[in-house]
């Protein structure tokens, strides 16, 4: 039992403890996990990427072996109506590029005129159906813009495709 004499020593001791406990907390959620491999992505304009695709007069294959199986990331990407038809399924449209998602969870947290970071592996064309002019991207994460920094140090684009 406290008595008198010791009860502004035990709740200053309370307050120091507090604010000692909540300093220890993270200020901000820390940012979400993204395997390794991403982080060796490429910056890419999606609209661009599409365009090297189909402006080749006709080669689809000069480009497949280009831009295929790579990590790229599309940073600071509008959320919009069209952006998110298809998030049932488990993608997203980014322009002509379907990105099927890891974690399509997360983009339910974001509403028409946010912005996200998308990241993902360009699988390239669908062969099926040439005449759509789609790309598909699988494995692809949703990030809040900007909180993980990709591509990382010394990694950039390829010239043209920002």
């Amino acid at each position: 039992m406290i008595t008198k004499k010791f009860l502004p020593v035990a709740v200053a001791a309370i307050i120091v403890a507090t604010g000692v406990i909540t300093s220890c907390r993270p200020k901000f959620a820390p940012p979400p996990y993204i395997p390794s491999g991403y982080y060796e992505c490429i910056e890419v304009n999606p609209p661009i990427l599409v365009g090297w695709y189909w402006g080749g007069y006709g080669d689809i294959w000069t480009p497949i072996g280009l831009y295929n199986d790579r990590y790229y990331v599309f940073k600071d990407v509008l959320v919009q109506e069209w952006t998110i038809q298809d998030l049932e399924n488990g993608w997203i449209w980014l322009d002509y590029v379907r990105c099927e998602l890891v974690n399509p969870e997360e983009m339910s947290k974001y509403k028409m005129g946010d912005r996200i970071d998308v990241v993902g592996f360009n699988t390239g064309p669908n062969m099926d159906d040439l005449r759509n002019k789609m790309l598909i991207f699988t494995g692809c994460y949703v990030l809040p813009p900007g909180v993980i920094q990709l591509p990382s140090e010394g990694n950039g684009g390829i010239d043209g495709i920002y």
